[in-house]
């Protein structure tokens, strides 16, 4: 069989598909239990404990509502450029709210009940998103929502959010990405600025829809100084609005597909990555796979620690995270200050070293204990079992 020349499939395709099939899954009961928001997955931790540490509760099922993306994002490699060369061709694809209503009922039947979601391109979100939570309301109604957005919801799109959907199992997630307009500009496809962000969040909490809040952090062009401003937006938001879940700030990393990796010069990026290859040799020999930026910033310390290697830059930046914007919790649906993530950060390690047969850190990582040291003496083994 021979791929055709363009992989556009009319909507009545995917009209046709059941995306909630579990019965013809082997061990479907592990897929529905487990699939949830996981901060990690440690081999170390039993199925239980891993969900205890670091999911939010309870499982989440990805529905299935389009595809397609209208934007460029600098760090995305699922970008619209990059579909228009994988498929010789580029669209935004809607289901039908029968096939998604059908696909919903079947989730439920199966034993999920939070239906997740990420898919908001404009400008047709908003109509259709509006006309399907008010069927959900009437049509299936023990159903819950977790919406991670593109952009900023609208107003109309809130109003029929929280219609449909209750505290404390249904929310809305927004991801403005930094705390610096001009940087969101640059990288984010879809802009807004942080006064509209604020806005928004207002309209939620007055709607009484709870909300977590994404951020990142180690853009091209971005400065310690710069990411510094995340951090003071991400503390007063937490202490401005009171339905917030979690915020929580992710380092970038880069990505095949992704603008960064096709053109890093053009972003000023130093990097050695350009192949699978590379990536695997990277992923496997590091035990924490969020420290693996994959890249450089040239300038963003503005100091002695911008003239190492890629390899060294990652520690010193992976120990500005942790010293300004950690907010582990050993409650993963709560925010911390990074001063008690940090600490909450030493618990779980306490926890695998001694699983590990290790020995047990007693500090947590400061100005004097860098991260650079934990991660030498706490990298895990490269054999493991399964859990």
């Amino acid at each position: 069989m021979t791929n055709p020349a363009r992989m556009l499939h009319p909507r009545e395709l995917i009209d046709s598909i059941s995306f909630a099939r579990l019965e013809l899954l082997l061990h479907s009961d592990t897929y529905i239990s487990q699939f949830g928001f996981p901060l990690a997955y440690s081999w170390d931790l039993s199925q239980a404990e891993n969900r205890a540490m670091m999911t939010m509760g309870r499982s989440f099922f990805p529905l299935f509502v389009g595809s397609g993306c209208p934007a460029r994002c600098s760090y995305c490699g699922g970008n619209a450029r990059t579909q228009n060369r994988i498929n010789a061709g580029h669209r935004i694809l809607w289901r039908s709210h029968d096939a998604v209503i059908r696909d919903i009922k079947s989730a439920l039947a199966h034993g999920y009940r939070t239906m997740a979601l990420c898919f908001d391109p404009p400008p047709e979100s908003t109509k259709y998103y509006v006309e399907l939570f008010d069927r959900m309301a009437k049509e299936v109604p023990e159903a819950d929502m977790y919406f991670e957005c593109w952009g900023l919801p609208e107003p109309e799109f809130i109003d029929a959010f929280a219609r449909a959907f209750k505290a404390p199992h249904s929310y809305v997630a927004l991801s403005p990405d930094t705390g610096n307009d001009a940087l969101r500009r640059r990288h984010k496809g879809i802009f807004y600025t942080t006064e509209q962000l604020l806005e928004t969040a207002g309209r939620l909490e007055r709607s009484g829809v709870q909300m977590d809040v994404f951020f990142s952090v180690g853009f091209p062009g971005e400065t310690a100084a710069l990411a510094l401003e995340t951090r003071d937006l991400m503390r007063s938001m937490s202490q401005r609005f009171q339905n917030i879940r979690r915020l929580m700030v992710w380092a970038v990393q880069l990505e095949p597909g992704s603008p960064m990796f096709d053109e890093p010069e053009a972003y000023g990026l130093v990097t050695r990555r350009r192949k699978l290859a590379d990536f695997i040799r990277a992923h496997g020999a590091h035990g924490d796979a969020y420290a693996v930026l994959g890249y450089k910033i040239p300038g963003f310390f503005g100091d002695k620690r911008d003239d190492g290697t890629v390899e060294e830059f990652e520690m010193h930046f992976q120990q500005f995270k942790c010293m300004e914007l950690c907010f582990h919790s050993k409650d993963p649906r709560v925010y911390n200050e990074p001063a008690l993530g940090r600490l909450a950060c030493l618990e779980k390690r306490r926890i695998l070293s001694a699983r590990r047969g290790a020995a047990v850190p007693s500090e947590p990582v400061s100005e004097m204990h860098r991260y650079e040291d934990v991660a030498k003496a706490e990298r895990p083994p490269t054999q493991r079992k399964e859990p």
